[in-house]
């Protein structure tokens, strides 16, 4: 018996360190995570069928006589066949492929032998290839029964991989001790921890659908409510952070703005401005829509951080985006403070931001330059946070004295169990009200062989002196991939609209000419935009009223509603043209839909978390168990019962709570890396 759940796998009996290694590649480390390598199916071997009554195709077990067996094949190819025979009197082959010089001894005439495996009709004759066998009267548990069959690591056989994974079960069993209160599990419907892995591991019978589900969503559940209590532990230990009390450039910025805020700006600015008063430190996720107004309350979070002797820093993905804020910012606060743009580590830029002359710092990576130090760092704000990974944003807020306080934006719509999962810890504000001003876009599919037609929508809106953005995956053509690049294309829309300005742009241009170019198209001086996704967030132009995205079903649903924001901007009709070889249902979606929060959902479902996140994200949510999709109600459970039961006992202090205490402690270590980054 292990020590510990936490002991290797290797210390099990018959493993040792090679098998060990072999278990560790399907993440199979210790004698916990076998008790949570469930089986992906059963098979019944309780009862044996007559051969008289087999069916091809069908997996059975057999009972009978060896009537006939030899070596078959030259040499080199040498294959062992046997023949059994029950009391119906008809005939099945167990055939192998390779040498197996026990077999002989394992088939002797006139032994009772009992096999498992597939049957196949083969040359006229019922035939079982490479079967399990077991021979004599007793059958072992290990061959008969109810068996689960796991998902063999590196081509183990099964037979390998249930001895390892029931010996680690067995042994860990007089140390599992139930977690989770017995009062939220009679309340919530879910039978005990020891009840569900039993019924996964050892079935007496084959469990139907709802009686396995109940079991595994008990586990689930636990895996979910543990990550929560820890998510929501770790926040309350956080140490104290700034107060920030001077809200009154708050109220000049609202008064001197050309337009009237939405009541969601409204009450998103009052959260925020309410959380920096506070010694805690906030941490709060802005989520909003394209369009919806977000830049505006991020700048009156500076505005009240400066007033209050404090510096605020903007971080943000790309070089295009840093410069739309800027230049968005420096209009908006020009009677209020000085705004900064840090492109590299210049020494003038570097003494205004450590004097504290510069209030608001904007910049992208730059900003983690070690030649970049804060006067009096008090706010940290970074947009698209979805494109940081969780380790850069610490390097920024590292640069503060103390703890800053910290505000997220993403225009790509997170479905509340993706928030959950990664962001259980924040505060959510959502804006859903655009702007009235801002009109609807027209979306609709374009096939290959329609081209005139999309070329003729483009020529319409260049003599309307309106501009176009025409996006392409690629930046260059690929030899696997049949898609048109925006290089290539480039210069065959220089040709189909001579007498146009058409330019250029992709992340791979010189800072400069990327700048040139862009500068150009806010100016008006460049009709059609050939650019890769590079314009998905950071360029406004009122004036532009087309979006074309060729290949657009090679784009995940989220980022394509972020490329068509980029038009609708101004006070004209807009439209955005989905290029397709073929019409696709997920396009349909954004055909029929301009809501982000329904578009984000529907993404989710159809690419899945790892996906929807991008393989910054370790390519996954780091379940073993839940999947935040299928799963989402188990998940907004957890949720609910962790904060319930952090009222009740906010450090997990009584003695009942004792055991769930330290499971997660440990499981919240083992998640920091990809929580934190840490």
């Amino acid at each position: 018996m292990p020590s510990d759940l936490s002991t290797s796998l290797q210390y099990l009996k018959g493993v040792g360190p090679k098998l060990a290694e072999t278990f560790a590649k399907r993440g199979l480390f210790t004698f916990e995570d076998a008790l949570y390598y469930l089986p992906r199916t059963f098979e019944d071997r309780r009862q044996p069928t007559p051969i008289i009554r087999l069916v091809p195709g069908l997996k059975a077990v057999v009972r009978g006589k060896v009537v006939d067996s030899k070596w078959t094949g030259g040499r080199g190819r040498r294959q062992f066949e046997a023949t059994l025979k029950d009391a119906s009197g008809k005939p099945l082959t167990l055939h192998w492929f390779h040498t197996v010089p026990s077999l002989k001894d394992e088939f002797v005439l006139g032994r009772e032998v009992t096999v498992y495996g597939e049957i196949h009709f083969f040359r006229g004759r019922l035939q079982m290839n490479h079967p399990d066998f077991a021979g004599g009267e007793v059958i072992s548990p290990e061959f008969s029964g109810v068996l689960p069959v796991y998902t063999s690591p590196e081509n183990l056989s099964q037979k390998v991989v249930r001895k390892v994974v029931r010996g680690a079960v067995e042994s860990s069993m007089p140390l599992i001790q139930e977690p989770l209160p017995g009062a939220m599990l009679e309340r919530l419907g879910l039978c005990d921890l020891k009840t569900a892995l039993k019924m996964h591991h050892f079935p007496e019978t084959v469990p139907d659908a709802p009686t396995l589900r109940r079991a595994l969503d008990r586990l689930i559940f636990e895996e979910f409510f543990v990550f929560q209590l820890g998510l929501l532990l770790n926040r309350e230990r956080r140490a104290l952070a700034p107060v920030m009390q001077d809200s009154s450039g708050v109220n000049e910025l609202v008064k001197s703005l050309p337009f009237a805020l939405t009541g969601d700006q409204e009450r998103a600015i009052s959260e925020i401005t309410r959380d920096l008063g506070l010694p805690l430190p906030m941490t709060r996720l802005l989520q909003g829509d394209v369009g919806s107004g977000k830049t505006v309350v991020s700048l009156a979070a500076a505005v009240m951080a400066a007033r209050s002797g404090y510096q605020t820093a903007l971080m943000v993905p790309t070089e295009v985006l840093a410069i739309q804020h800027f230049q968005k910012a420096r209009e908006l606060l020009k009677e209020l403070f000085p705004v900064l743009l840090v492109h590299g580590a210049e020494k003038m830029v570097s003494e205004k931001v450590a004097s504290g002359e510069s209030k608001l710092v904007i910049g992208t990576h730059a900003l983690f330059q070690e030649a970049v130090r804060f006067h009096r760092l008090g706010l940290v704000i970074v947009d698209e946070q979805h494109r940081f990974g969780v380790r850069q944003r610490r390097e920024l807020i590292d640069k503060a004295a103390g703890v800053p306080h910290l505000l997220m934006m993403t225009a790509t719509p997170i479905p509340r169990t993706l928030s959950l999962t990664l962001y259980g810890d924040l505060d959510l504000t959502i804006i859903r009200e655009k702007p009235k001003a801002r009109l609807p876009i027209r979306t609709r599919m374009i096939f290959e062989r329609d081209r005139e037609t999309l070329y003729g929508a483009i020529r319409k809106r260049i003599e309307a002196r309106e501009q176009i953005y025409v996006v392409y995956p690629l930046v260059e053509e690929s030899e696997k991939l049949d898609l048109k690049s925006a290089i290539g294309m480039f210069e065959e829309l220089k040709k189909v609209f001579q007498g146009a300005s058409v330019e250029l742009v992709h992340g791979r241009m010189a800072s400069e000419e990327k700048e040139r170019v862009l500068d150009g198209f806010r100016r008006g001086a460049v009709s059609v935009l050939v650019a890769t996704t590079v314009v998905e967030v950071g360029i406004d132009v009122p004036n532009a009223t087309l979006m074309v995205i060729e290949h657009a079903e090679r784009l995940g649903l989220s980022q394509l509603h972020q490329l068509r924001g980029r038009v609708g901007r101004g006070t004209k009709a807009s439209e955005c043209f989905l290029v397709s070889k073929v019409p696709t249902q997920r396009l349909r979606i954004l055909v029929q839909s301009d809501d982000g929060f329904v578009i984000a959902e529907e993404d989710l479902k159809l690419r899945g978390a790892g996906e929807f996140l991008g393989t910054r994200q370790s390519g996954g949510t780091g379940f073993r168990l839940g999947d935040i999709v299928r799963d989402g109600r188990l998940l907004n459970t957890a949720h609910e019962e962790a904060s319930r039961l952090l009222v009740e006992d906010p450090g997990l202090e009584k003695p009942e709570h004792k055991i769930l205490k330290k499971m997660v402690e440990t499981r919240w270590k083992e998640k920091q890396d990809f929580v934190t980054g840490g």
